[in-house]
């Protein structure tokens, strides 16, 4: 939650309690997990730089291997996942940027950044009942896809997670709409506002 919320500072005495665990008993993806969330709160708080470190010793970690297993509750993160995490930091990077008043040359570096996210991002699963993760890509992917200008492709996106998260909804999503309320245009918002009342109960 701090992490989220742009408190790396005090989500790193709980990412470090858990690496400590991890250490003694867990597996090459738990390890790898705890770096890329690692990576995620950096990026939310203004820490590029240590956000793409996180990336890469995510990277690293998962193809590494281990002694050990990892527990089998982590069925949600594989290289795949790590994908998502990559392109998450990217675009919370880019949208710091093009939230500024940034040079041409940093606005281009940060354009190519949102590129890459959006390619590296997976595609959801197909199927009437997405996954969490699921939802949490489809609505990484409207993000970009307003970053480059794409307003009507970003709801759309929304509109596809909204149902399943009307029906389950999960606290990622939640700071991720937050995020496309931001990067939308002002005329826009309304729609935005019209899919969460539809689907998303919000008042």
């Amino acid at each position: 939650m701090p992490g989220w919320s742009g408190r790396a500072d005090l989500a790193q005495a709980h990412l470090h309690l858990a690496a400590g665990h991890a250490r003694r008993g867990g597996g090459p993806g738990l390890r790898s997990w705890l770096h890329a969330v690692a990576a995620e709160c950096l990026a939310r708080s203004g820490r590029v730089a240590d956000a793409v470190v996180q990336i890469e010793r995510a990277r690293e970690t998962l193809a590494a291997g281990g002694a050990h297993d990892d527990p089998w509750w982590l069925d949600f993160y594989d290289p795949r996942r790590l994908d998502g995490f990559d392109a998450a930091v990217g675009l919370a990077t880019a949208h710091a940027v093009l939230s500024r008043d940034a040079t041409l040359r940093d606005a281009r570096h940060a354009r190519d950044r949102v590129e890459r996210a959006l390619r590296l991002l997976p595609q959801p699963a197909e199927g009437p009942r997405p996954t969490p993760q699921d939802c949490v890509t489809l609505l990484d992917r409207a993000i970009g896809t307003a970053l480059v200008g794409d307003d009507d492709g970003a709801l759309r996106l929304v509109e596809t997670a909204a149902p399943p998260l009307g029906r389950r909804p999960y606290h990622a999503t939640e700071v991720r709409l937050d995020d496309i309320a931001d990067v939308l245009p002002a005329r826009r918002l309304t729609d935005l506002q019209e899919i969460e009342r539809a689907y998303l109960r919000v008042a």
